[in-house]
């Protein structure tokens, strides 16, 4: 979490303009182009990355509490440097920036130095991250097989006009719908095995394949 003064003034002022209370969350993208920073979400609810805040000093939930109970709140300052992580989704990225080699070993090491906020592992409760893992592990297998299913249709399409092709035997046809699912989905193995689909998939009659 990084300071950002230059937003809060045009952030106060949409929120006066709509007389609006309570818990917000305005994003804000720079735009490079002008040089400008331009809203992107106004967002009214609790948001994922909240433990953030609470790490850095400010408890947005509590504070929401207390002012639900009428209390007067000072306004409060968040401390800058707070970084906060989500794990199942920071080291497959991770993976996939240091074998393209946009990022090292050791500065990725350093990233994790105090003070982080883990976004569902936590030494009190670590059954939020525990079961994160295999809720994602099927969500992302089901995301391969839907594909393949799909693509499974496709792979043995002709061209309505024209000479017909060739039809791919079983075997090509399970490398060509594996090879498309790895491209699209791009894991981090997709790297590795990028040259030899390369070199496996040169056929004297290749179909016609938007996606290849």
């Amino acid at each position: 979490m990084e300071e950002a003064p230059e937003i809060e003034e045009p952030a106060h002022c949409m929120l006066g303009a709509i007389d609006y209370t309570g818990l917000v969350e305005l994003e804000f993208k720079y735009d490079r182009r002008d040089r400008r920073y331009k809203l992107l979400d106004f967002n009214p609810r609790i948001w994922t990355w909240s433990s953030l805040c609470r790490r850095a000093g400010v408890d947005y939930p509590y504070l929401l509490w207390r002012m639900m109970l009428g209390d007067r709140l000072t306004e409060i300052r968040g401390r800058a440097g707070v970084r906060w992580v989500r794990m199942i989704a920071e080291v497959p990225a991770a993976f996939q920036e240091i074998l393209r080699g946009r990022l090292r070993v050791a500065d990725y090491l350093r990233s994790f130095r105090s003070p982080l906020e883990f976004a569902l592992s936590a030494a009190d409760d670590p059954w939020p991250g525990l079961l994160d893992m295999p809720i994602r592990a099927h969500a992302f297998i089901t995301k391969i097989l839907d594909n393949g299913k799909n693509l499974a249709g496709k792979a043995n399409w002709t061209l309505a006009e024209g000479p017909r092709r060739p039809k791919l035997d079983e075997g090509e046809q399970r490398r060509r719908v594996w090879q498309t699912v790895t491209r699209s989905l791009a894991p981090p193995w997709a790297l590795l095995t990028k040259r030899k689909l390369r070199r496996e998939s040169k056929y004297k009659n290749p179909l016609p394949s938007p996606i290849l």
